[in-house]
């Protein structure tokens, strides 16, 4: 009579029943068999040690990865570090963004498509983050957070893509179905070439290379179904897809023709052959041997128990169903495979699915706790995120040291006890649904929360401040205006004004303006007329435009009305000192030439004649002419008493000749040192000049004092020590302050009001102006 088996309750036929060996029952003696076999299940303590190994490999791996631990340390190149993951890239690291150390999480499913997210942990990018995406082996570039509008666009592209291999919508193949290169679904019509029949739908997928592919064709018009390989570039001939009317089920059917197969089946205690197929060895009961075995080139002999190859250069691999010992797998771990030598076996015990399920389920549990693959993990209210130790995903309200008091997701990555990352994303609007913050932990110490920009956030700042320099003509055309120049807003900024003959042009026409302010009272307009290419300028004094001013042009014939200043005739009390000058070099024995006979000397005269005087008041002369471009020279002199001491700047010339154009410029001469002088002007030139001096050193007997004013007024009174009126002369030199103008219009008065007092004074105020001037009394 048959029996079953006590463990795996298999099908046994014994020599009781004649009839059992006469007839194989495919269902009962097969078949149900295999099923049961497929069904072992492991021993309890065997299951329980594979259980705890496996659940220690799995949390050593998640580790591994920075998953519940600190941050994977890395310092090699990131386009190299595919493995999912958390990571800290350290300095030695290569293309991070920037080169900033930093915290990144790692996604992929193989070497050629991965995610990575970056976290600047320090320098002018920490808070910041970035992505990247390696598709098909190909990084792109680091980006600083993608916006809604950028991840819409790129999945619509995605799903356009995938709607071209079939998925989604219909994609009808035209070709030659050989030459299909695309993985994908298609509809195949009466256009295509070899498909097995005229109409149906064809599933296509291959290997990189395109040698090895696979295809399935379904019919359009009935329920049958095909399918053929391509191998080293080859396809094969298609084959049909046997429905379920035409095979023999496991159960109730009776095979009505001939079992064909190119495996074996092998039954009972004979030395057998697994070359192809299958065997089955059944021991003796009395050794942990006996059972079921499935092999593949390996042959076993009854009387020694030895496995030897039957092939050679083949690996060999053993199934066995144990009926005491559990289930195992063995592979042989020869280094040289040869037909008849004996076989090394490997023997892995199979875990059971409800064993294997068990440990995958712990794991994930313990990965669930931290918020991974699962919902976030609930933060208790007024729980302090600073507390926050394991890498994970959170979420909690009103928690201590969030950003707000809203409700967060917080990811929390952890590098070290002392140093970590953490991005806040608020998730409900009265937080700001979606908006970003991000800090770092170092040294124990938490960084404050910083937000994040969004690229069209930041966009839409940018254009505003743009768009307001623009507003002013800076960075594009000058801003036109039709309306007064009195009424310009209240800023600095170029401007083209039009209609100037009705909107207070000082030229009466169209043309460039630039207007600076210092504040709302003080302002100051330069008008360029261009038809004429004349230049105006005005200022306003708190609050009050002052008339336009032309700027004459430099070398320009300029001439000059009279000034009155408080009752006093400017331009006549200079004449009345030069007048005072020559008369007192006449009186000391000189002479003072009057070129144009004007009855007035000029300065440069005033200087011939006081040269020109012989008498022991003066002990040395120098002079020069320095060259250069720029505001100012300096120039070394022999040593000089400089309580005898005068410096006077003699020309301002376009080159060193005799017959060099006199540039109408003011310039400034003073002592730096006793043996250094400084020779300065308002404009800065950039073509060659040359300034002309003299240093005038005086014989004991003769005092001279001086001193140095910077100043915007129009009048003031120096203090000096008291002089012989009757003995004393002033000598002064001036420059403008402001660059381009030359001070040429403005004429200082210096003369002496009393004993004690020099009286400064011109007709004009506002410009700043720098005097040297010096008091000589003569013996």
């Amino acid at each position: 009579m048959p029996n079953n088996t006590n463990n795996l309750d298999l099908y046994m036929v014994t020599s009781e029943d004649p009839k059992d060996e006469m007839y194989f029952n495919v269902t009962t003696m097969l078949n149900e068999n295999w099923e049961k076999i497929d069904q072992t299940v492991e021993t309890k303590d065997g299951a329980q040690t594979k259980a705890n190994d496996a659940e220690q490999a799995a949390i050593d791996y998640a580790e591994s990865f920075g998953l519940g631990t600190t941050a994977n340390l890395y310092s090699g190149d990131f386009n190299n570090l595919y493995k999912s993951g958390f990571y800290y890239g350290q300095t030695a690291a290569l293309n991070r963004p920037g080169d900033t150390n930093g915290f990144c999480i790692v996604t992929s499913i193989d070497t050629a498509y991965i995610i990575q997210v970056y976290f600047p942990s320090g320098g002018s990018t920490v808070g910041n983050m970035y992505k990247r995406i390696c598709s098909n082996g190909v990084w792109s570039s680091w980006v600083q957070m993608e916006t809604t509008e950028g991840a819409q666009t790129k999945a619509t592209e995605v799903k356009d893509w995938a709607k071209s291999m079939g998925l989604g919508t219909p994609s009808r193949f035209t070709g030659n179905l050989d030459n299909v290169t695309t993985n994908g679904f298609f509809y195949i019509g009466t256009d295509a070439t070899n498909q097995p029949t005229a109409a149906g739908y064809l599933i296509h997928q291959h290997h990189p290379g395109m040698d090895y592919a696979s295809q399935i064709y379904i019919d359009l018009h009935n329920q049958d179904n095909y399918m053929r390989t391509k191998v080293n570039g080859t396809w094969n001939e298609w084959a049909k897809i046997a429905v379920d009317s035409e095979v023999v089920h496991k159960s109730g059917d009776k095979m009505t023709g001939d079992l064909e197969t190119d495996a074996r089946i092998w039954h009972g205690r004979i030395g057998v052959y697994g070359a192809l197929g299958w065997m089955k060895y059944q021991g003796d009961g009395t050794t942990l041997d006996y059972g079921t075995y499935i092999a593949h080139n390996a042959k076993h002999d009854e009387d020694t128990g030895e496995w030897t190859f039957e092939r050679s250069n083949v690996k060999a691999t053993v199934i066995k169903t144990g009926h005491h010992s559990g289930s195992q797998v063995w592979e042989s771990t020869n280094a040289t495979m040869t037909a008849g030598d004996p076989i090394t076996w490997d023997k892995k015990t199979i875990e059971t699915t409800a064993g294997a399920q068990a440990k995958a389920d712990a794991v994930q549990d313990w990965a669930k706790s931290f918020g991974l693959g699962s919902d976030t993990k609930q933060l208790a209210q007024q729980t302090d995120v600073d507390t926050l130790d394991n890498t994970g995903f959170y979420d909690g309200f009103d928690l201590v040291n969030a950003p707000t008091t809203d409700t967060y997701s917080i990811i929390h990555i952890k590098v070290s006890k002392t140093a970590a990352s953490q991005v806040a994303i608020g998730v409900y609007p009265t937080s700001g649904m979606n908006r970003v913050y991000t800090r770092t932990k170092a040294s124990d110490v938490w960084e404050p929360w910083k937000e994040q920009e969004t690229t069209a956030g930041a966009q839409a700042k940018a254009n505003a401040v743009q768009d307001w320099a623009e507003s002013y003509g800076l960075g594009t055309q000058a801003k036109r205006i039709d309306y007064h120049v009195d009424n310009v807003p209240n800023g600095a900024g170029f401007y083209y004004l039009s209609n100037g003959n009705l909107n207070g042009s000082p030229s009466g026409s169209n043309g460039y303006l630039i207007q600076q302010v210092y504040t709302s009272a003080y302002k100051k307009q330069l008008f360029m007329d261009v038809t004429t290419n004349k230049i105006f300028h005005r200022f306003s004094d708190n609050n009050g435009w002052r008339p336009w001013a032309e700027i004459a042009n430099q070398g320009a014939d300029v001439s000059f009305a009279s000034v009155t200043v408080d009752g006093v005739d400017l331009k006549q009390s200079v004449s009345n000192g030069k007048q005072q000058v020559r008369d007192a070099v006449i009186g000391k024995g000189g002479t003072v030439a009057d070129a144009d006979s004007d009855g007035i000397p000029t300065f440069q005269e005033l200087t011939d004649g006081v040269n020109g005087i012989t008498t022991s008041a003066i002990k040395s002369v120098q002079r020069g002419n320095n060259s250069g471009s720029g505001y100012s020279r300096i120039v070394t002199i022999s040593p000089v008493d400089l309580s005898k001491s005068i410096v006077l700047p003699k020309g301002f010339h376009t080159s060193d000749a005799s017959t060099a154009t006199i540039q109408k410029t003011k310039v400034l001469a003073k002592f730096n040192t006793s043996s250094e002088i400084e020779l300065s002007s308002a404009n800065n030139y950039n073509t060659q000049r040359y300034f002309s001096w003299e240093v005038i050193e005086f014989q004991d007997g003769v005092n001279v004092q001086s001193g140095y004013i910077d100043t915007t007024l129009s009048a003031l009174n120096v203090t000096i020590s008291a002089v012989d009126m009757n003995k004393a002369a002033v000598f002064y030199s001036e420059s403008l302050y402001s660059s381009g103008l030359d001070g040429a219009d403005v004429e200082w008065a210096l003369e002496l009001t009393d004993a004690t007092t020099l009286n400064v004074r011109r007709g004009d105020s506002g410009q700043r102006y720098f005097i040297q001037w010096f008091v000589v009394e003569f013996p």
